[in-house]
């Protein structure tokens, strides 16, 4: 007579048990150690950011370092719509294109992104769920960039980090900041819309504390690195 073999009920419990343990204690662990993806994406856009605004304002060519003692205002990248009362040659030349006026800025910091589909001619926004901004570049995040003279005072740049995906809405401190041109994110909604203010002088700053958060956020493993290194690069295996 055949005998058959089998687990016991309480023996399958304790399984099951022993297995949920495991689970609580390592899902959390490992949730920590995957990038955050809308924090690499707003580094990766904030770290261009610094880079491409540092270049424009020291390249004399396109923001020519003048001083002027009748208005002491009118410098860095204010002076796009008073180059011919200062002398100067009203058009800056970058690659083969002429910028001028108030899309200046814009479209000169759209060519070091080597962006495609540029529209800086007008303002817009992201407002209830619109991500049609300005540009989007080949990552995939979506750029709303200034339309103006910087004279005024701060500037700003918005990005969704994701584009059509996600949330599209920004914390309460960024609408505020940018005039509402975001979209406030509900309670419990994670934002992926996120603001850089420049000012004329070529200062940036996050703006909400989400956004600075991120860029404090700093973590040692190799494989964050890398793929913070390689997003950067746009070669991602």
């Amino acid at each position: 007579m055949k005998i058959k073999s089998g687990f016991t009920l309480a023996e399958v419990m304790i399984t099951v048990g022993i297995i949920g343990i495991i689970a609580a204690v390592t899902i959390p662990a490992l949730i920590n150690t995957m990038p955050n993806q809308e924090l690499i994406m707003f580094k990766k856009a904030y770290y261009n950011t610094s880079r491409i605004v540092a270049e424009l304002i020291n390249d004399d060519d396109l923001y020519p370092d003048i001083e002027n003692e009748e208005n002491p205002e009118i410098v860095g990248f204010a002076i796009t719509n008073f180059q011919e009362q200062l002398g100067l040659d009203s058009e800056a030349r970058y690659q083969g294109q002429q910028y001028s006026d108030n899309s200046k800025f814009c479209g000169l910091f759209a060519a070091k992104l080597n962006a495609s589909q540029v529209d800086c001619e007008q303002a817009t926004n992201f407002q209830n769920g619109n991500v049609q901004g300005n540009f989007t570049t080949t990552d995939g995040i979506v750029w709303i960039m200034p339309i103006g003279d910087f004279v005024e005072g701060l500037q700003y740049i918005v990005v969704d980090t994701n584009g059509q995906k996600g949330g599209n809405c920004s914390d309460a401190d960024t609408s505020d900041a940018t005039g509402g041109t975001t979209s406030v994110c509900d309670d419990g909604v994670s934002p992926d819309e996120f603001a850089i203010s420049v000012d004329k002088f070529g200062h940036i700053e996050a703006i909400g504390d989400v956004a600075k958060e991120y860029i404090r956020t700093t973590r040692t493993s190799q494989s964050y690195r890398e793929t913070v290194n390689c997003l950067a690069n746009n070669n991602c295996k």
